[in-house]
């Protein structure tokens, strides 16, 4: 869904990643490749989400309604936080590596600030599914921000493993942030009751996951986890579906149908392995182990929905 012209902010920010990628060449289970896909979303897909998004919306501004900050101005200081956070991924853990994530929570605080704003503005007069969709992917953000956050400052919350406080930063920045954007935007494209359902579902799927993470770590309640991860996982095949469909409309571009089909293809492997892993809750023996799901269910979430941006 990217218009004709490439935005600056995200171009730079590929380049950015793929320099960081080169000099660190990672292999598929070192933890420095989970770390790379997390800097995909600041550099390059939260950037072009939200473009995409406020384009949708209508928008002349990047916070228009909550904020007469000029885009250009909010895009440079979107990029100054992600290369900040870039900077800090340089850094062993501790308090230097967290200053510098602070830009990142603070544009990530304010994206998110803005979003739940305009959703109770909103709520008076209602607001359409993809609408919440929309706005639900952007308020979801914060919490990608406070997580990266404590990784970089090496804080292990309520006893989270540091992998596991790693992989839930880069959760909300791609199935946090990216998945709702991307349903939200087909479901405009392609409006019924299918798109209605995917959109809610991911809405409510995103915060019951954690809930249900944070639950089963405690030793309560691990059922919950599962069912979420389920639905989250449905709705997603949902959005995948409405992304076919819009594949195959013969008069979109044909740049912009590739996109489409590698983002539903992404979509429907990945997020059936995130279901298989959620069943683990239910004791079966299914699930991949946490290196080969940010291997494949990782890279698939980071590289499919930031395609269909």
């Amino acid at each position: 869904m990217i218009g004709r012209r490439v935005r600056l902010v995200p171009l730079v920010g590929l380049a950015v990643w793929i320099g960081m990628a080169l000099i660190v060449r990672p292999s598929w289970n070192d933890l420095a490749w989970p770390r790379l896909l997390l800097m995909l979303g600041p550099l390059v897909v939260v950037p072009l989400g939200l473009d995409v998004a406020s384009r949708a919306s209508g928008a002349s501004r990047v916070e228009r309604g909550t904020d007469a900050t000029p885009p250009d101005r909010s895009r440079a200081a979107l990029l100054f936080a992600a290369l900040a956070l870039a900077g800090a991924e340089w850094m062993p853990r501790g308090a230097l590596a967290g200053l510098l994530t602070l830009p990142w929570l603070a544009a990530t605080t304010t994206i998110s600030g803005a979003a739940v704003a305009r959703w109770i503005a909103a709520g008076a007069r209602g607001t359409g599914w993809s609408e919440r969709a929309l706005l639900g992917g952007q308020a979801f953000l914060v919490i990608g921000g406070a997580w990266t956050l404590a990784d970089r400052l090496g804080l292990t919350p309520i006893g989270f493993d540091p992998v596991i406080v790693l992989l839930t930063a880069a959760h909300f920045h791609f199935a946090g942030f990216a998945l709702p954007i991307v349903t939200g935007l087909a479901a405009r494209e392609r409006p019924s009751t299918l798109a209605d359902l995917a959109c809610a579902g991911v809405v409510a799927g995103v915060p019951a996951v954690a809930i249900g993470i944070t639950l089963t770590h405690l030793g309560a309640a691990p059922w919950l986890e599962g069912v979420a991860t389920w639905l989250v996982a449905g709705a997603a095949l949902a959005s995948a579906f409405l992304h076919v469909a819009l594949a195959r409309e013969p008069s979109r571009p044909t740049v912009v149908r590739a996109s489409w089909t590698v983002a539903a293809a992404s979509l429907a492997t990945g997020m059936a392995l995130a279901a298989t892993y959620g069943s683990r809750t239910f004791g079966t023996r299914l699930a991949l182990d946490i290196p080969h799901m940010w291997a494949i269910h990782g890279t698939l979430n980071a590289v499919g929905l930031g395609s269909s941006a």
